[in-house]
């Protein structure tokens, strides 16, 4: 285990892969570590097929996933834009294997789960938010309310840009207050996404005063925040503020 770990580490899958083979060849039985570092390596060379197969070699060899397996594959299927799948191996996860369409993967019976944790709720959030899933994923957020995993950065951070992107600000306000509640500082990222919502809504008054926020927080407007806001303002003939943003993006 240890050695085929150090070749998945290394990014040599194939050599990983022959040893795992060798493994079972000699009646060596993997554990729960020797398939997770194989997936997870799968899983960064983009071979999904690969780590998926591996995911039911588990099962067929009486070899229990654990929250790290899970919290791998989901991040991995989300990242390569499948997140039907991702949320299939979610439902698994909770112990729920037949489950028709994606607003019921959030319904599933908890007398089999397996309990996830901030980490794979992070990656389910943040891939149905880039597929513009929404919905599902702040029903993932009183999820992890009710399972009593406290939601971090990550999460609602995309949340927030999850719902700025489909235009629904007051919902991603809505989030924005519960993640300050929490007593979580809003960064860079989190007041980006709710700038650019501000201007595409024409919304101007209001994106100058998060700007102020983020000056009053400490939180040092980037450039892509000032280039938004500088364009935004020129749009709409307000030249005088946007030298203002210049000249503070100079300084």
């Amino acid at each position: 285990t240890i050695l085929i770990d150090s070749f998945c580490k290394a990014g040599l899958i194939q050599q990983a892969r022959s040893w795992f083979d060798e493994m079972i060849k000699v009646g060596c039985a993997p554990n729960v570590v020797t398939y997770t570092a194989l997936i997870h390596a799968y899983l960064k060379a983009r071979k999904l097929s690969n780590a998926n197969e591996l995911f039911e070699m588990m099962f067929s060899e009486g070899c229990t996933p654990n929250v790290v397996t899970y919290t791998a594959l989901i991040d991995g299927h989300c990242k390569a834009g499948e997140i039907e799948k991702a949320c299939q191996i979610y439902a698994r996860m909770r112990g729920s294997e037949k489950i028709p369409d994606v607003d019921m993967y959030f319904r599933v019976d908890d007398s089999k789960a397996r309990e996830p944790n901030v980490v794979t709720y992070g990656a389910l959030v943040d891939g149905l938010c880039k597929a513009h899933k929404v919905k599902e994923a702040r029903d993932l957020l009183d999820a992890m309310s009710v399972e009593g995993c406290e939601p971090n950065h990550i999460v609602y951070d995309a949340l927030i840009d999850g719902f700025c992107k489909v235009g629904k600000l007051d919902e991603a306000q809505e989030v924005f207050a519960k993640m300050s509640e929490r007593g979580y500082s809003p960064n860079v990222y989190t007041f980006s996404s709710l700038i650019d919502r501000l201007f595409k809504d024409k919304r101007l008054d209001l994106a100058l005063k998060v700007l102020s926020k983020m000056l009053e927080n400490s939180c040092p407007p980037n450039v892509i925040i000032y280039t938004v806001m500088i364009d935004g303002l020129c749009k709409v003939g307000k030249t005088d503020e946007a030298y203002k943003l210049m000249l503070m993006m100079e300084e």
